[in-house]
């Protein structure tokens, strides 16, 4: 099992072979959002060095389309495994909108949700959902 730390209060027993999967929707109208995850020190996502992957993650490229989704999933299994994670740990989700020289970019809120998921199964816990507003 692996403990993930909320707000240090208390945590959550996750089984083995999860990973955490953080995903950022919008709606049709909008466009272009960029989006970035951060752990253990590295960042993923539009414009960070570590760009599509890095050791614990993978992220599904810069959707630049109307209701897109970009998706980043941290495996934290393997993270344990090679003692990178010992105690409590944090993921950084952020996103902003992409500004157009045209005028024509992103604005209003966002989606981001997370999720476990397991690594050789289809089984996903019921995800967690949270509006978030990107500033362009």
């Amino acid at each position: 099992m692996i403990l993930v730390n909320d707000d240090g209060v208390g945590g959550v027993a996750v089984a083995r072979n999860t990973v955490i999967v953080c995903e950022y929707t919008w709606p049709r109208n909008r466009r272009d959002l960029d989006t970035g995850t951060t752990f253990l020190g590295e960042t993923v996502g539009y414009g960070f060095p570590s760009s599509t992957f890095s050791e614990y993650m993978l992220w599904t490229g810069d959707d630049t389309t109307g209701g897109g989704r970009e998706v980043v999933i941290v495996d934290i299994d393997a993270a344990v495994d090679n003692g990178d994670i010992t105690g409590n740990f944090q993921i950084n989700c952020f996103a902003d909108w992409y500004e157009y020289n045209s005028g024509n970019s992103g604005f209003g809120p966002a989606t981001l949700g997370v999720y476990f998921r397991d690594k050789f199964t289809p089984r996903v816990s019921p995800k967690v959902s949270l509006t978030i507003a990107p500033t362009p």
